[in-house]
C-alpha cells in the first residue's frame, strides 16, 4: 500500500480538493492494483461465459499515469485502470503512434505480434486520455495495455465510448475509468508466435466519484462491428465481474458497492 500511495502522490492521481473522495478514488485503484481483482470463484462456476484462467495470478504493473494487472497466460491486460480528470481530457502533446514491447514484462507480445492477423492494436487506456503529458501518453503504446481488437469495433463503437468518457469527464470533474477484455470458455483463439488470445469482448466500468450519489456505468461491447446504441451495450458492474472473474471495488462501504454494480441506469450519463 505504501508503494501505491507514493505513486499516487508522485502524479499517478491527481489530488482532489475533497480529500473524502480522493480516499475514495485511492481505495478503488488499491483493490484493483493490491488485491488482484479478487476471483468470484462461486460466481464464476455458474457463470453461462466463463473466464479463462480466472485463477491465475496477475501481475500488478504500475506506469505513470495508469496501473495494469496483466495475464501472462493470455499476453494480455486483464484490467487497465486510470483516473481522468476534466483538465487532461485534452493538451499539446500529440499522439506517440509507435506502439512498442515492454522488455521488463516476459509476457509481453512484440509490438508487430498482431501483424497479419486482421486484427488492430487496440488501447485499453485510449492514448487521447494522455494529451496532456508525453510520458504517459508513449505509456499508453506499451503492448501491456494492447489487444486485439476488430478494426471496426476500435475506430467505431469503442472509440465513441472513449469519446464519451473524456465528455463525462469534463462535465463531472473526474472519473475512475477500468477497461479490458473479456476472454471465454470458448475463447480459444489465438494469433502470432506470441500466442495472444483474441478477446471474446471487452468491457469498460466508469465511476464518478464526484457525483452525489456516486455512480457508475459499465459496457461490454462483443469483439466485432457495433453498430447499435450505447445503452444496447450498457450493463452492469456485477455483470462485467461474472464474466472476467474480477472484482473491482470490494473496499467501498457494502451498501454503495452494491447499489452501484447491480444497477444499470445509463440516464445520468446521457442526460
Amino acid at each position: 500500500m505504501k508503494r501505491f500511495l507514493n505513486w499516487v502522490r508522485s502524479g499517478g492521481l491527481r489530488y482532489w480538493a475533497m480529500p473524502v473522495l480522493w480516499v475514495l478514488a485511492v481505495t478503488i485503484i488499491a483493490v484493483i492494483a493490491f488485491r488482484g481483482c479478487n476471483s468470484h470463484d462461486s460466481t464464476m462456476e455458474s457463470a453461462p461465459l466463463m473466464s479463462v484462467g480466472h485463477n491465475q495470478p496477475l501481475d500488478s504493473i504500475s506506469y505513470e499515469g495508469f496501473k495494469v494487472l496483466y495475464n501472462s497466460a493470455w499476453h494480455l491486460p486483464a484490467c487497465v485502470a486510470y483516473e481522468l480528470t476534466g483538465e487532461h481530457t485534452d493538451g499539446p502533446v500529440p499522439r506517440y503512434d509507435d506502439f512498442w514491447r515492454d522488455s521488463t514484462v516476459s509476457a509481453c507480445p512484440d509490438a508487430d505480434a498482431f501483424k497479419g492477423s486482421g486484427y488492430d492494436r487496440g488501447h485499453m487506456m485510449p492514448a487521447s486520455d494522455a494529451k496532456w503529458n508525453a510520458t504517459i501518453m508513449r505509456n499508453t503504446f506499451r503492448m501491456t495495455n494492447i489487444c486485439p481488437q476488430d478494426h471496426s469495433l476500435n475506430e467505431g463503437a469503442w472509440q465513441k465510448l472513449e469519446e464519451k468518457v473524456r465528455e463525462w469527464a469534463r462535465r463531472d470533474g473526474a472519473l475512475i475509468v477500468l477497461a479490458g477484455p473479456v476472454v471465454t470458455n470458448d475463447n480459444t483463439s489465438q494469433i502470432g508466435d506470441d500466442h495472444v488470445r483474441v478477446p471474446h469482448a471487452f468491457y469498460k466500468v466508469v465511476l464518478a466519484p464526484q457525483c452525489t450519489p456516486v455512480r457508475a456505468i459499465a459496457f461490454i461491447f462483443p469483439n466485432q462491428p457495433c453498430h447499435g446504441h450505447l445503452d444496447d451495450y450498457a450493463t452492469t458492474i456485477d455483470k462485467v465481474e461474472s464474466l472476467t472473474g474480477l472484482d473491482f471495488f470490494a473496499a467501498l462501504p457494502d451498501d454503495v458497492e452494491n447499489r452501484i454494480e447491480a444497477k444499470c441506469n445509463l440516464n445520468p450519463w446521457i442526460k
